[in-house]
């Protein structure tokens, strides 16, 4: 099995505010993935929005796979987890899906 760069995964440029420039860096500060350009033809160019709404999810991809881990974890043996345990792991997902949108 191969692994990935360590988590956490960002898209803010530290020279560049608002958007993030479409760059996924590690927690270095090293780029990762860049959203802006494609090497495969594509039919239409991306917006700025787009580019951004792309680097925020492959950034939030380290949280979402330790989440999916935790949720098959949950799944398999429920009775391991208090209400709170769950409420608090709902929230968690919340959260998550809130940061690749943008919304925190």
């Amino acid at each position: 099995m191969s692994t990935h760069t360590p988590g956490p995964w960002n898209c803010k440029s530290p020279h560049y505010t608002g958007l993030s420039a479409g760059i996924v860096r590690d927690a270095f500060n090293d780029p990762i993935a860049d959203c802006r350009y494609s090497e495969i033809p594509i039919r239409d160019k991306k917006t700025p929005e787009q580019i951004d709404a792309n680097a925020r999810l492959i950034a939030a991809a380290p949280e979402m796979k330790n989440l999916l881990l935790y949720a098959l974890h949950y799944i398999e043996t429920p009775g391991d987890f208090t209400e709170t345990e769950r409420l608090e792991f709902c929230q968690d997902i919340d959260d998550l899906i809130a940061k690749a949108e943008g919304m925190r």
